[in-house]
């Protein structure tokens, strides 16, 4: 398979180009800078109001409007928007209380696209569970991942739409490399 940088290279580079963009080129299916978010809570006053409002009541969103992303997991207020020196950025502010059954996931784009490549700046701000990038999603069971995890570990895996044990999530490992992350920087 080759050495430890050839692998580390290979996986990142079959998934994830690091770049940083702020304007869409020729040939751009989706860019997004954040800005338009504020830096707040994204669920926030109507999660006050009362957490059980989706058990009645539809509501497209339930503070933030965010189209055109969707919050995966509507009842999951694991989302936020910020700023840092000046530029825009989304956080995932909550660590998930059960990750292996779910994942937060916010979603944009189209059933339609395919081969197509993410330019992404993501920076994992701990080293428990899992902070990355979701790609080919078809519904919150089933899309692939690549994620730093652990503190120590760059992972490509491929969620799998059907569990073998109620209510843990079921993964086909593809690639993973050790790879030592700090949460202070982006990748």
């Amino acid at each position: 398979m080759g050495s430890y940088r050839s692998r580390l290279a290979w996986l990142l580079a079959a998934v994830l180009v690091i770049a940083v963009s702020t304007c869409m080129k020729a040939g751009d299916l989706f860019m997004d800078d954040f800005s338009r978010f504020p830096p707040r809570i994204f669920s926030e006053p109507v999660k006050q109001l009362t957490n059980a409002i989706h058990e009645y009541h539809y509501l497209p969103h339930r503070g933030v409007p965010l189209r055109p992303w969707a919050n995966a997991l509507i009842h999951d207020d694991a989302w936020v928007g910020g700023d840092e020196e000046g530029k825009p950025y989304l956080e995932q502010h909550l660590l998930n209380p059960r990750p292996q059954h779910y994942n937060s996931i916010l979603v944009v784009g189209d059933p339609e696209w395919a081969d197509y490549t993410v330019t992404a700046r993501v920076k994992p701000l701990s080293s428990a569970g899992m902070a990355g990038i979701v790609f080919r999603y078809h519904t919150n069971r089933h899309y692939y991942l690549f994620a730093f995890a652990g503190g120590n570990k760059a992972r490509l895996a491929l969620r799998l739409p059907l569990e073998k044990e109620f209510r843990v999530a079921e993964w086909k490992e593809l690639a993973a490399a050790d790879f030592d992350y700090e949460p202070t920087r982006y990748y």
